[in-house]
């Protein structure tokens, strides 16, 4: 599971957040509002109802309780160690911006 499928797949009032969409804007203030609304988005999924559909759909296990908040803040910090390690080799650079976007992701919670 990567970690858009982690925190963004999930729909809040029906709506889901495309990464990959937020990762094309060219506009600086646009690229703010996509981090802004992405960090949204993860503390939204955090407030979902309990209600068994919901929560089945909030939780990929089901006997996770870890709130989406921390999972999502622990996943990039990994991601970021990883490449931190290796963001100088070739096979890495078609990654760089998706990498960053979760990372000023991640800076909102901070």
């Amino acid at each position: 599971m990567n970690l858009s499928e982690l925190c963004f797949a999930t729909p809040i009032e029906g709506k889901t957040f495309d990464v990959q969409i937020a990762l094309e804007k060219d506009n600086p203030n646009d690229l703010l509002m996509a981090i802004r609304f992405a960090a949204n988005h993860i503390l939204s999924l955090d407030q979902l109802s309990f209600d068994g559909k919901a929560h089945e759909q909030h939780w990929f296990n089901k006997k996770e309780t870890e709130p989406r908040k921390k999972a999502f803040l622990k996943a990039a910090g990994l991601v970021k160690k990883g490449y931190m390690l290796c963001g100088t080799l070739a096979e890495v650079e078609p990654y760089n911006q998706e990498i960053a976007f979760y990372d000023a992701v991640r800076a909102n919670f901070n």
